[in-house]
């Protein structure tokens, strides 16, 4: 177990007025959709507002998807969020309201305080495009492909069905696969509600609307501990959970508040546990 105690840094935003000013300098047109396509990191650092258009393999715009700016604080789910949702209009143009809300104003190499925008439309797959920390545009196209659909089943160790156990698609994509729109892999960490459903009294999941591509999954159920399948698997076998609570101190015995706390594995997978403490030092981690 380490304890880490945080300091954020300060953000810097670019105001929506700036942003609409920005709008009418260089802009490029989509029938319907005006927005620019350079990047804007030599403008303000890397925060501004973020839009865009959803169509299909064909070009074809799509109304009504779900977009979703989805927010990657770390790689091992701890405060990972929706920062916002939209609707794409008739002409498949989207645009979030506000800037994008970084956590910290430092670059990291692993993936953390990252952005992803997420797409999802019932007639098609999940689509995703990953936002270039430093290399942010204004206008980012999501192209929603052919959807299938992928069954999980979960028990626990001795093979009995787990009813009610939630089950999402946490990792897709392959880097040197044959589709070049899913080289570029999405994980979701946490259940964010997308690509994801309730096990039924067989303890099965059936997932509709994934890509044709690689597709590991994650499930939960309270009183157990997580479980993965990883791509090619249908079976997650969950074992029961435990609670683990416990104090962080100073060398005077005071308690330190906000301290980061993980649990990490020993046996050979690499992968964090995270909580804080509160206000009297203490922590939980539970299941």
């Amino acid at each position: 177990i380490i304890a880490i105690g945080s300091n954020l840094k300060p953000k810097t935003r670019l105001s929506k007025t700036a942003f609409v000013l920005l709008i009418l300098i260089g802009t490029i047109c989509v029938p319907g959709f005006v927005l620019t396509n350079r990047s804007i990191a030599n403008v303000q650092g890397d925060t501004d507002f973020i839009g865009g258009v959803v169509t299909n393999r064909e070009g074809n715009t799509i109304a009504g998807a779900k977009v979703y700016l989805y927010h990657i604080i770390s790689n091992w789910d701890f405060g990972n969020r929706v920062e916002e949702e939209v609707t794409s209009a008739s002409d498949g143009a989207f645009i979030f309201e506000k800037p994008l809300p970084y956590d910290d104003l430092d670059v990291y190499p692993n993936g953390r305080d990252k952005f992803v925008i997420i797409a999802t439309h019932p007639d098609y797959a999940l689509g995703w495009c990953n936002i270039v920390r430093g290399g942010e545009k204004l206008s980012y196209e999501l192209v929603l492909t052919e959807p299938q659909s992928q069954t999980i089943t979960v028990t626990d160790q001795d093979g009995n069905p787990l009813a009610g156990a939630r089950v999402w698609a946490y990792d897709m994509g392959e880097p040197e696969g044959p589709e070049p729109l899913f080289r570029e892999k999405l994980g979701i960490a946490s259940d964010i509600g997308i690509a994801g459903v309730i096990t039924d009294e067989d303890g099965k999941a059936i997932i509709n609307n994934l890509p044709k591509t690689r597709c590991s999954f994650h499930a939960s159920f309270d009183g157990y501990a997580a479980g993965l399948a990883f791509s090619g698997q249908r079976r997650i076998k969950l074992s029961k959970g435990a609670t683990i609570r416990g104090s962080v101190l100073n060398d005077e015995g005071q308690p330190v508040e906000n301290a980061l706390v993980k649990f990490f594995t020993n046996w050979g997978m690499w992968q964090f546990f995270l909580t804080k403490t509160d206000s009297q030092g203490k922590f939980v981690m539970k299941d």
